[in-house]
């Protein structure tokens, strides 16, 4: 199954109801994923630009985008973000793909 990269950042309710009842979250990560066919390989809270990351495999993009678009509709994110990420060995795939198809295209400015 494709992996992907969840980014985001909770609300500032969110962190006020941490501070109030301190939780760990991994547990609630895991369900979500879970009900959605999927599995969490890691779940991390992050300081920074976001407050937590989580790779998890996922039958595809829609699938991840009913993910996101499920936790961002309880209202405790003000930001929730998606990427397909990449194996090393997928990436060596892809760029072997990238020589073989786009040996003929050349820039604009070319």
């Amino acid at each position: 199954m494709p992996l992907y990269l969840f980014r985001w950042q909770f609300t500032a309710a969110s962190a006020k109801n941490f501070i109030a009842d301190p939780q760990d979250r991994t547990d609630a990560a895991h369900k979500l994923i879970s009900d959605f066919g999927g599995k969490m390989l890691s779940y991390y809270f992050a300081q920074g630009e976001y407050d937590g990351y989580g790779v998890f495999e996922l039958a595809d993009a829609a699938t991840a985008t009913a993910v996101s678009m499920a936790a961002a509709a309880t209202g405790g994110y003000s930001r929730m973000e998606s990427s397909q990420v990449f194996t090393g060995k997928e990436a060596k795939a892809i760029m072997k793909k990238a020589k073989t198809v786009a040996t003929a295209y050349r820039a604009p400015n070319q």
